[in-house]
């Protein structure tokens, strides 16, 4: 029962084991998974070369700045003032959110007494703008704004009250507003000019033939900058012309702001974690599999099958099972004569190792060790008889040579 937890233990740990590599270095999911305009993706359309280059640029001027990424909506109570916050191609619109949240919010607050007196669903004609009456920025936006932050927002659809219209005849692009020094040519693909309500409040700072494809709206100590062309930053572009430029000059990295790339307009919200990002990989029914295989492995291994396994264990030493299995070894194998007889080879070769005599000097100090009387250490060297020794003999030579052991262990010692 336990081999099976552990196999089953062993799957799941290999299964996220190889999960975790495929995140870390399955480089087609990074490109297929984060939408275009997004810092983590890695292919032609992402940011992440102006992500990881504003990094390094931030890095190199000792702490003066810093680049991060944003994952919850602009406030001012946690966004520093001086912020810029670069909101490229945005597929989730912030102030569409709030619209959300209050309306969750407001179902949440309705009087539950009667089910008829429900708002009903907005229907819109066909012809009605669902954009009108939209503002550019949602009001913490522009309470942020007007302390000294910047908006960058690079759209290539409406958004809003701006929208994008195509441009006519000439595309020669042009500066024609002295804003971030060095940088004055552009390389466009199919450019589209800023249009809307939004543009009457700023000035245009690019033109492609007469039409604005990068503008910016000073709002109180800050401003907005509006880009018709935000493909100029993804990595396939951003080293052409002077784009690299006008990113460094967009994100005042040089005046030490602090820089964010918005990824809540990519979905990525702050309350992304491990479980989302598996599931946005379509690894989510495999770790589902796993979870319940797990379950199912807890589970069996709780439902006894058999009568218990016993607890009681043996309390014997292996030492003594040792000694006894040697003993009787011993005596199968060995005389008893032939057993004092090596017994006593070794307690010589101890008082060589001890005393460093060799030859008649070595063998007298033995005997005087040894105290030969009753039993005399001779006796198994030149025995009077032949044939094996008695039991009681064997007993004598036994003790005697022990005490001659501990004789010399006491010499050692003084």
């Amino acid at each position: 029962m336990r081999r099976g937890v552990w196999i089953a233990g062993l799957a799941v740990a290999l299964y996220l084991v190889g999960v975790a590599v495929q995140v870390r270095y399955d480089r087609r999911s990074v490109r297929e998974v984060f939408q275009p305009g997004s810092v983590f993706n890695t292919s032609d359309s992402g940011l992440s070369l102006a992500y990881g280059y504003l990094q390094a640029k931030a890095a190199r001027s000792g702490g003066k700045g810093r680049v991060g990424v944003l994952r919850r909506r602009i406030d001012p109570a946690e966004l520093p003032a001086r912020a810029v916050v670069f909101r490229v191609l945005p597929v989730v619109v912030p102030f569409l959110l709030a619209d959300e949240e209050v309306e969750e919010k407001d179902g949440k607050e309705q009087n539950k007494d009667s089910k008829d007196e429900k708002e009903a669903p907005l229907e819109l004609e066909p012809e009605t703008d669902p954009w009108q009456g939209r503002p550019l920025l949602s009001d913490l936006e522009e309470a942020w704004v007007r302390g000294g932050g910047r908006l960058v927002l690079g759209v290539d659809g409406s958004y809003g009250p701006l929208s994008l219209d195509p441009i006519q005849g000439e595309t020669q692009v042009r500066k024609v507003f002295p804003l971030w020094p060095g940088v004055s040519d552009l390389a466009l693909d199919k450019p589209y000019a800023l249009a809307g309500p939004p543009l009457a409040a700023g000035y245009a700072v690019f033109l492609a033939g007469e039409a604005p494809v990068v503008a910016r709206i000073p709002v109180s100590a800050g401003d907005v900058i509006l880009l018709s062309v935000p493909k100029i930053f993804q990595n396939d572009r951003l080293g052409q012309k002077d784009h690299l430029a006008l990113l460094e000059g967009m994100s005042g990295l040089a005046d030490g702001r602090p820089v964010l790339f918005d990824e809540r307009g990519h979905g990525l919200g702050e309350d992304a974690g491990v479980i989302e990002t598996l599931g946005t990989w379509g690894l989510g029914p495999l770790l589902a599999v796993a979870v319940l295989i797990g379950l199912l492995a807890v589970w069996r291994a709780a439902v006894r099958t058999g009568p218990p396994d016993r607890d009681d264990r043996d309390s014997r030493s292996d030492a003594v099972e040792l000694v006894d299995s040697l003993a009787d070894l011993y005596d199968r194998a060995l005389r008893r004569r032939d057993a004092v007889r090596l017994y006593y080879e070794s307690f010589v070769h101890a008082v060589a190792a001890e005393t460093g005599l060799r030859g008649p000097a070595l063998e007298a100090r033995a005997r005087t060790l040894l105290e030969t009387g009753s039993t005399g250490a001779g006796e198994w060297e030149t025995p009077a008889v032949q044939g094996d020794l008695p039991r009681d003999r064997f007993d004598r030579a036994l003790r005697t040579l022990n005490q001659a052991f501990r004789r010399l262990q006491d010499a050692k010692r003084k």
